[in-house]
């Protein structure tokens, strides 16, 4: 009892370890990512991405509130196969990169979303089949591409970037089509509960554009530390 206890708490301040080390270095890399990662296809980067003599977000407090954030979710999968930790913990240090980046520049780098699927790949394991993740990959871009078909076609604007469409695909390869179901959902209800608090402090507009993918990233960390294993235990 007391030696699994022991090793338990080992586990605990190991992965912990490991999210601060995540936190810190997902800031430096966004900080030191080159300009054009950071800029659409058609533009040229703009000179507050171009200058290099400060950083684009401050270690103090970026790098502490994601090192925070991804050990609650290290804690958690760490004790459900270390396998499982590995590519869980990779695919959320590639979404606390890019959600600096869609934070600080509403973008979404196309080679961070590769490294977010290559992720993916490492779910086979514990996903029915392989089936389940291309299905998950086809429902997570293809739904989002019709709803920003829509909104194109109803409103001139699209209410999802084309970032977003290719990062909610990324996310189906690893977590399949119940766990990309479930991240769009929360991120849905996440994003609506955050705009009503802008709206009612008068912070935002009923048009502004809000960035997607912080909402995304606290979504995919619920799913893997709670939903995934209740899934499990009910057979879902």
């Amino acid at each position: 009892m007391v030696n699994e206890i022991i090793f338990t708490l080992g586990k605990s301040i190991g992965a912990a370890l490991v999210a601060f080390l995540a936190g810190f270095s997902a800031v430096a890399v966004f900080n030191g990512m080159p300009p054009k990662w950071l800029t659409d296809y058609d533009k040229e980067p703009a000179p507050e991405i171009m200058d290099r003599s400060r950083p684009r977000v401050k270690r103090c407090p970026w790098a502490y509130v994601l090192s925070v954030a991804l050990a609650l979710v290290f804690i958690k999968i760490i004790m459900i196969d270390y396998r499982f930790f590995a590519c869980g913990g990779l695919m959320m240090w590639t979404l606390a990169v890019m959600t600096l980046a869609d934070a600080k520049y509403k973008i979404i780098p196309d080679q961070m979303i590769i490294a977010c699927a290559v992720c993916g790949i490492g779910f086979i394991p514990f996903v029915d089949s392989w089936k389940d993740q291309l299905l998950g990959l086809l429902i997570g871009g293809g739904f989002m591409f019709v709803v920003a078909l829509i909104s194109r076609l109803a409103w001139k604007e699209a209410a999802v970037g084309g970032g977003d469409i290719k990062l909610f695909a990324a996310i189906g390869i690893g977590l399949g089509v119940r766990g990309v179901a479930a991240v769009m959902v929360m991120t849905v209800i996440f994003m609506a509960i955050h705009a009503v608090f802008k709206l009612g402090a008068k912070k935002t507009g009923m048009g502004d554009s809000m960035a997607m993918v912080p909402y995304i990233f606290v979504s995919t960390g619920l799913y893997l530390s709670f939903i995934w294993e209740l899934q499990l235990t009910l057979e879902i």
